[in-house]
């Protein structure tokens, strides 16, 4: 018995039939197939079939598909804050998860789809709150004479009752708004680092005078 991969960017009409595959064995065990696929286009999906054939014919196996991985940056950057105040403690961390995405002409930028989530906990003397908050961001890169930038390119996410409070009233949470980072070189495909921030306040809720925050930052991005 042979196996065949009959592949196709369409399912309901096969544009190419790779016809690769080779003998498999005998009987009526079931036995793995596979087959290595070059020359694929990055972030598409691909269906394919396999195709079992003896001395008493080919039978087609069901119609399944892959998605090439999207060529671009992808990776995370993460803010651990912690803000700290006579009889007050706020303590979250926000991540940016962040997916390869499409070139934007003809500004040289490309933007990259990332989803944000901010969790944590604190409280003061009246109050204590849970942090849970979610939002869509977006990442902008471009390579310029300084090098390849990677910076913050939508909107600051505001998330009402972002901050969940007992006893009431609940806070919004806001996004950090962490500043640009990079690398010299333009055409680096890894880009890693961190970066420590004191400052007097850093958008927590009804944060006293007094107060100290310290945000610190991490990234790592790798291009494919």
């Amino acid at each position: 018995m042979t196996d065949s991969l009959q592949s196709s960017r369409r399912a309901d009409k096969p544009a190419l039939r790779l016809g690769v595959g080779g003998p498999v064995g005998s009987g009526k065990t079931a036995v793995a197939a596979s087959a290595n696929l070059t020359g694929l286009t990055s972030g598409t999906k691909y269906y394919y079939e396999v195709q079992a054939t003896n001395s008493a014919g080919t039978t087609t196996g069901a119609i399944k598909n892959f998605t090439t991985t999207a060529a671009g940056w992808s990776g995370q950057m993460q803010c651990n804050k912690t803000v700290t105040g006579p009889s007050y403690a706020n303590n979250e961390t926000q991540t940016w998860n962040v997916a390869p995405g499409i070139a934007q002409a003809p500004t040289g930028q490309t933007f990259y789809p990332s989803q944000w989530k901010s969790t944590g906990s604190g409280g003061n003397a009246s109050q204590s709150w849970i942090i849970n908050a979610s939002g869509n961001a977006s990442l902008a890169v471009f390579a310029n004479t300084s090098g390849i930038n990677f910076l913050r390119h939508n909107a600051e996410i505001v998330v009402p009752n972002g901050y969940v409070s007992t006893p009431p009233p609940n806070y919004a949470e806001f996004e950090y708004q962490w500043a640009a980072f990079g690398n010299s070189n333009a055409n680096v495909t890894h880009v890693q680092g961190s970066t420590t921030v004191t400052s007097p306040s850093c958008d927590s809720p009804v944060q006293p005078g007094g107060s100290s925050c310290t945000v610190t930052c991490s990234w790592n991005f790798n291009k494919k």
